[in-house]
């Protein structure tokens, strides 16, 4: 399936800000575009998008200014979350 399609209705939906582009390693693509694609093709679970927004806000954590900002500090708990988000894109991913 191309991602053109899904690109597209997620632009439309304002879940995308934008077009990406073409090259899937691109410049444009980043965490956040990668799990919005893969969540609209069914190609992970809506949970798993769910552990993986999260996980992305955790990994923002590791820069200090940022986690002074926030309040907010990277631990043991947010890099077991963070892990676990993974390990659930790759059950998703396995035949």
């Amino acid at each position: 399936m191309s991602y053109r399609l899904p690109v597209a209705a997620l632009v439309g939906s304002k879940t995308l800000k934008g077009n990406p582009g073409a090259d899937l390693e691109g410049p444009g693509w980043h965490l956040h575009e990668y799990v919005e694609v893969a969540a609209h093709l069914g190609v992970i679970k809506p949970e798993t998008a769910t552990l993986v927004r999260l996980a992305k806000d955790f990994r923002n954590l590791i820069h200090p200014g940022r986690a002074a900002r926030l309040g907010q500090k990277c631990d043991q708990g947010t890099a077991l979350a963070a892990l676990g988000a993974m390990q659930a894109v790759a059950r998703d991913l396995t035949p």
